[in-house]
């Protein structure tokens, strides 16, 4: 199985979630200072690769780690090779407020 490379939104959004925090992509723009649809695009592809899942309702609910993770998630060095800001996105809309 091929590894899962993450940005660093990804992965302090993945650390967000470790310590119990209840991210969304709100936060990772406010974080972050990117635009909603890059914050999405990098939940999308998170959830897409299975490292989180979306439980509850659409504005009360909340993201949380999966309990299987294939592959290992990797560091992104260069932001050039980001692939949540140019290659990922599926069209179904993230959950946020």
């Amino acid at each position: 199985m091929s590894d899962v490379l993450l940005n660093e939104r990804q992965r302090w959004f993945l650390a967000q979630l470790a310590t119990g925090a209840n991210p969304r992509a709100s936060n990772i723009v406010q974080q972050f200072r990117v635009a909603v649809p890059t914050a999405k695009r990098d939940i999308s592809a998170m959830k897409q690769h299975g490292l989180i899942h979306f439980q509850g309702g659409t504005k009360t609910g909340t993201y949380a780690l999966s309990d299987s993770q294939p592959g290992s998630a990797h560091a992104l060095d260069d932001p050039a090779n980001d692939p949540a800001n140019d290659r990922i996105n599926d069209g179904t809309g993230d959950h946020d407020e």
